[in-house]
């Protein structure tokens, strides 16, 4: 089975708006400030009171697999969900890194992102993911 299929058929117009969904995808060696800075930011503005509760919105790790990923500062950090697992979502957040330091995206993990911005979903970039996949034609410039 294609990982890309697994997307929802929804686009994010149709989907559910209780909550805002992030998909969180990692890149090798992506940048682990940019992953943990922006994940504090979600926390904080889905929180209703201080008690770090997602509210707004929610998000989840996800990945072709739940192997580690490694951060370009060598901590590795597990998907909480596969591609085929994920719940729907409202958007796609890559987070890359760097751009010259070995293997980059898997082919389904570019099939995924190829697949969700075909479907219409968001597809947010931090720390050069954009750039990565760009060199790998998922996206153009």
């Amino acid at each position: 089975m294609n990982p890309a299929d697994l997307l929802p058929a929804q686009s994010p117009d149709t989907a559910s708006k209780q909550r805002i969904r992030f998909g969180i995808v990692l890149l090798p060696n992506f940048t682990l400030t940019a992953f943990s800075g922006f994940v504090d930011l979600l926390r904080l503005s889905a929180d209703e009171g201080d008690f770090s509760k997602p509210v707004r919105c929610s998000w989840s790790v996800i990945g072709e697999t739940l192997a580690p990923v490694r951060a370009s500062c060598g901590i590795q950090i597990t998907p909480w969900e596969t591609f085929e697992k994920a719940e729907p979502f409202d958007y796609v957040v890559v987070v890359g890194g760097l751009l010259h330091s070995g293997a980059g995206a898997s082919d389904a993990t570019l099939q995924f992102i190829r697949r969700a911005k075909t479907l219409g979903f968001s597809l947010e970039d931090i720390a050069d993911s954009i750039a990565d996949i760009i060199l790998d034609g998922v996206v153009a410039k």
